[in-house]
């Protein structure tokens, strides 16, 4: 997940001592020969930026420095640092030297043509576009970035990294990508400039229909990774290999005229009239909450200040179509790997970075399966009394696993508790561990988010919701007579539009001059 998602993280092993490890006699054959050796950096090598096995005591006074550099510079990622045990209980004196990377500068050249292209795009667009990816936040060109598009007019849809503008943002175009919203996915398709900056473009973001991703839009696509720009799918115009500092200081003095003010209404009603509270959900029913209808009412509830931990199906998909970011907020997930148990521990780290003082709750979306991969974290949350808010998403199991199962095999095997996966009483677990619990199961009990949040301390809010909510809007591929699956364009997501009404928001786009 940090490997994927560009998480800078230092990781140091501990390793048998010298003299029975393997890599001492350089036999690749052997196994094993300190008691339960493992070649953890053969392992983890092919996940880590930089991985090191420390040798001697004087390789730390350069692979330390190097390994912190490393982890946070460029695309940021994990390294990893393996220490036999005779090392660390080594006395030697170290000196530590400062780490000082091969300087890369960017060209000159590259920085007057870029300001060119740019300045050139934007001025014979009629209706473009800004996709900010997570890459804004790891360069920490946010700031720049609504710069740039307050000067421009452009307005910003964005990829996986929500919490860039606030939803109520005249310049805000919606969440495109496969489970995104509607507004999203109708600018981004309707474009004819897109500029993508710091997102890789991964294929949640471009769908597997990726020849029809933006398909009207000229795509400038800026990464300080070559390979994302270069991966086979993709389809970009200009693929500018820089870092988003470099690329918005070049772009600083451009003189732009502000002329999209049509584009920019288009979006925004487009925004209004595909709202995702406008989405056929299903009614609440007895004993069961609809998981939208709820979480959109934790998100009005909401103050501003809080940071948002999302888990992963259910417990992310719907809290990124539905919280409507309010400024200062911060939206997380781990969207790479998306693996289950995230949520506990992301929670706590967030918590605890911002400050033992602080009075700003944490809140934490994870689903039923997904909590019990770190339920045991409920009682650091409980010992240290972190301000975290759990809204527990109980679906009755697997439910993504579950609707794969029913969309493409007719039946079901280990997914809920029909198909023979058991849960147990989460509000019970909770008081075990000492943490306040509330189960909620009704519109009307859903009436108390606003004083729950206002308590100190931990809690549980178990919600119920309803398993046959489908995830809504989605972009919902079917399988054909060949047996390979058929994937529509972005815009056209399920349950979908009239085709007639598809088309006249295609033409109402094109007409706008």
């Amino acid at each position: 997940g940090a490997y994927t998602d560009s998480i800078p993280m230092i990781v140091v092993s501990g390793q048998v001592k010298r003299e029975t490890l393997v890599a001492t006699y350089n036999d690749k054959n052997l196994r094993q020969l300190g008691d339960q050796e493992a070649k953890v950096i053969e392992m983890v090598a092919p996940i880590c930026k930089y991985v090191v096995r420390i040798t001697t005591e004087k390789e730390l006074e350069v692979e330390l420095p190097k390994a912190l550099h490393l982890a946070s510079s460029g695309r940021p990622g994990p390294v990893w640092i393996d220490m036999p045990s005779d090392i660390q209980m080594s006395s030697e004196k170290l000196e530590f030297r400062d780490y000082k990377p091969r300087e890369v500068k960017v060209e000159d050249t590259l920085i007057v043509g870029c300001a060119e292209l740019v300045g050139s795009l934007i001025n014979s667009s009629k209706r473009p576009l800004i996709l900010a990816g997570t890459g804004i936040r790891l360069s920490k060109t946010v700031d720049e970035l609504g710069v740039f598009s307050r000067k421009s007019g452009i307005p910003i849809a964005t990829a996986w990294s929500h919490d860039l503008i606030e939803s109520n943002s005249p310049y805000f175009a919606g969440r495109a990508g496969t489970i995104g919203t509607r507004p999203g996915n109708f600018c981004l398709q309707n474009a004819d400039l897109v500029f993508v900056l710091g997102s890789r473009l991964n294929i949640r973001q471009t769908s597997f229909n990726w020849d029809s991703f933006a398909k009207n839009a000229v795509i400038v696509h800026v990464d300080i990774d070559k390979s994302e720009l270069d991966k086979f799918y993709l389809h970009s115009e200009y693929k500018l290999n820089m870092d988003l500092k470099d690329f918005f200081s070049a772009i600083e003095h451009l003189e732009i005229k502000d002329h999209y003010h049509g584009w920019r209404k288009w979006c925004f009603d487009i925004g209004q009239t595909y709202n995702i509270k406008n989405e056929p959900f299903l009614p609440s029913i007895e004993g069961k909450l609809n998981p939208y209808s709820a979480i959109l009412q934790i998100s009005a509830a909401l103050s501003g200040s809080e940071i948002i931990v999302c888990g992963n199906a259910s417990a992310c998909i719907i809290p990124f179509q539905c919280i409507e970011i309010k400024k200062g907020q911060r939206l997380f997930s781990n969207s790479g790997s998306a693996s289950m148990g995230y949520d506990l521990p992301a929670a706590i780290g967030a918590c605890v970075a911002m400050g033992k003082d602080s009075e700003k709750n944490v809140i934490c979306f994870a689903g039923d399966g997904s909590i019990q991969m770190n339920i045991q974290e409920l009682q650091t949350i409980a010992s240290k009394n972190l301000n975290i808010k759990i809204f527990l998403i109980n679906n009755d199991g697997y439910l993504s696993i579950k609707s794969t199962h029913e969309n493409f095999f007719g039946t079901v095997f280990g997914a809920h508790p029909e198909s023979g996966v058991d849960f147990p009483d989460f509000c019970k677990i909770a008081t075990a561990y000492g943490i306040k619990s509330h189960q909620l199961n009704s519109i009307q009990k859903l009436a108390s988010i606003a004083e729950i949040l206002a308590t100190d301390g931990p809690a549980v809010i178990e919600l119920i919701v309803d398993i046959n909510q489908e995830f809504c809007p989605k972009l919902k591929s079917r399988m054909g007579d060949d047996g390979k699956f058929i994937t529509p364009e972005l815009d056209d997501m399920f349950p979908f539009l009239p085709r007639e009404i598809l088309q006249e928001i295609r033409l109402s786009a094109e007409a706008i001059t």
